[in-house]
């Protein structure tokens, strides 16, 4: 990339891509091995991770001149049916007739009358995403598959092997596909985006057994199929008898009609934090694990229960969380498309203050007695707003946003997992302080800066933290904070150092007492994590040697993580038996 000179500032590889700001490098796409030369160097902080970003590509149109509009349309000999029009990796327009005509085309955007044709068969990966925002759309078909023609989008289509969603006008396509047409008289289609699929571990009910005589069967033969009967199942997506007078009078592919009740069991998905949705029209009352969320009445638009958080919009609804049973109500009913995939998201906390009253606010800043320093002012969930000082003023408080004068605190060392991952905005940020390390004090924030376990990374405005901390401060003359959040960083798939060559964990497999012991590594902080990053288990340490005491946790395999003194993570694998 270079020798003996300056680094390039962005250096495009064979199939890697390098780029270089501020003495970081930072080095994506497919490739095994790094030399880095120097007299005499130090290299720092060196990560490893999956590259999801580099995968991603977004159209890009630079050929769309007038002229060249022109030719495609009329030029059969030049541009004839199936060429290649514009192309972006392996995002391909290809031209699908002699009718269309284009009418504009540049950057990420084309308007056109007739009808468009994505080609993406050449993507290295068979699990897909394909994501566009489309104005007038009267038509979609995907590999031969037409999802709607002259009416409405459905919001949710299963397709072979494919699922497309569409709402405000944004169509996602995830799975195994690889043309798509769409079709407006006239029409728009914007930010067509392609990358590979991570969301392939979702499922969706397809039923292939509901003949007429079976849901007669299942009705009314209460021996062969008892209450509890598995009546229809599409991997963890189990659709229970759940007692002798539902009458089914339909079933189909994703959507079943029905007369009393439906249970839907997920309790055997290999993930506790699990996402659950469906479309269901005459909706008269829903039961999630025992928890009645409505009977006879409107669904409300959100509801929080123990442990799940179900939304409903449109007909739509989407439980979050950790759940096991869904039961549906319903005099005439039909239900579509129940989807289950993990959820990644029931674990993110925003900040939401609904107390900063001006009277609270001079409450807190003026009485030390009722409010000491160390109170907790504002918390959701795990993100506590703590008492720094006797100095700071809060002039404003409410929803995702603070303003203050001082010092703001937010501690979230209770949140029960190690990983972290904590993001905010903040205008005039003066200086920054994690764990006792100062980032910047009255200097410009370092876009990126690696600290005892944990990054921090900024810009336009937004902190974004990620790894094992606790406290975060901040100080400004003037400043406000928005957009607070928290989440948990999945543990397992973490590039940690995995040092069980150097520290020692035995028993393992373990029951009630495991030990973890180094030579010449000072442990300073220990966890245990179950397979889905939840943190079970977390200890300060202080020696080479370690006791683990395990007779609370189930059996199963876990990842023990441990934080020495000087900052190193060192991760291995537990089975406790």
């Amino acid at each position: 990339l270079f020798s003996n000179n300056t680094p390039p500032p962005v250096y495009n590889g064979n199939g890697f891509t390098c780029t270089y700001a501020n003495n970081i490098f930072t080095i994506t796409g497919a490739f095994d091995v790094v030399h880095i030369f120097g007299s005499t160097n130090c290299v720092y902080a060196p990560c490893l991770s999956p590259d999801t970003v580099s995968t991603s590509t977004c159209l890009n149109i630079t050929t769309g001149t007038q002229t060249y509009l022109n030719d495609i349309r009329f030029n059969n000999i030049l541009y004839p049916v199936g060429s290649v029009l514009f192309q972006t990796g392996d995002i391909r327009i290809i031209k699908a007739d002699t009718l269309t005509t284009f009418v504009a085309a540049a950057n990420d955007s084309i308007c056109y009358v007739g009808r468009l044709e994505f080609n993406i068969s050449t993507a290295p990966y068979a699990q897909r995403r394909f994501t566009f925002y489309s104005i007038i759309t009267q038509g979609l078909v995907i590999d031969g598959d037409t999802l709607f023609s002259n009416n409405t989008p459905p919001p949710v289509y299963n397709g072979n092997g494919f699922t497309c969603t569409y709402a405000n006008n944004i169509f996602t396509i995830t799975g195994a596909f690889d043309v798509v047409h769409i079709f407006g008289s006239t029409n728009c289609v914007y930010a067509p985006c392609l990358s590979p699929d991570t969301v392939s571990t979702s499922t969706c009910l397809n039923i292939t057994t509901g003949t007429q005589t079976y849901l007669n069967d299942i009705r009314f033969n209460n021996i062969l199929y008892p209450v509890g009967s598995v009546l229809f199942q599409t991997g963890d997506i189990r659709i229970i008898k759940a007692d002798t007078l539902t009458t089914f009078v339909a079933a189909a592919n994703d959507s079943i009609c029905y007369v009393g009740r439906l249970e839907f069991n997920i309790s055997t998905a290999p993930y506790a934090q699990r996402r659950f949705t469906f479309y269901s029209i005459i909706t008269q009352g829903l039961v999630i694990d025992g928890d009645t969320l409505f009977s006879n009445n409107t669904p409300p638009p959100v509801y929080n229960g123990n442990g799940f958080t179900c939304t409903y919009a449109n007909n739509i609804f989407t439980i979050t969380g950790a759940f096991d049973v869904v039961h549906i109500f319903g005099s005439t009913n039909c239900v579509y498309a129940p989807c289950l995939s993990p959820d990644t998201v029931s674990t993110s906390t925003c900040l939401n203050i609904t107390t900063g009253t001006q009277t609270y606010l001079n409450d807190i800043r003026f009485n030390n007695i009722l409010y000491p320093v160390g109170s907790v002012l504002f918390q959701t969930g795990d993100i506590r707003i703590i008492k720094a000082d006797t100095l700071t003023t809060f002039v404003a408080a409410a929803n995702d946003s603070i303003c203050y004068v001082g010092r703001l605190e937010f501690n979230i060392s209770t949140a029960p997992y190690a990983q972290r991952r904590f993001t905010f905005y903040s205008i005039i940020t003066q200086g920054l302080v994690i764990d006792g390390d100062t980032l910047f004090s009255n200097n410009t924030p370092p876009p990126v800066y690696n600290g005892n376990g944990f990054t921090c990374t900024y810009a336009n405005n937004i902190f974004t933290i990620t790894g094992a901390f606790d406290v975060v401060h901040i100080f400004g003359s003037t400043n406000c904070i928005s957009g607070v959040c928290l989440e948990a960083l999945p543990t397992a798939t973490s590039d940690m150092i995995d040092d069980t060559g150097s520290i020692l964990l035995y028993p393992n497999p373990a029951h009630d007492l495991a030990v973890l012991h180094a030579d010449g590594i000072t442990f300073e902080k220990v966890w245990i994590c179950n397979l889905q990053g939840i943190l079970v288990y977390q200890e300060n340490a202080n020696g080479s040697k370690h006791t683990l005491e395990l007779s609370s946790l189930p059996d199963g395999f876990y990842i023990w993580q441990v934080m020495d003194t000087k900052g190193a993570l060192h991760s291995g694998r537990l089975r406790i038996q």
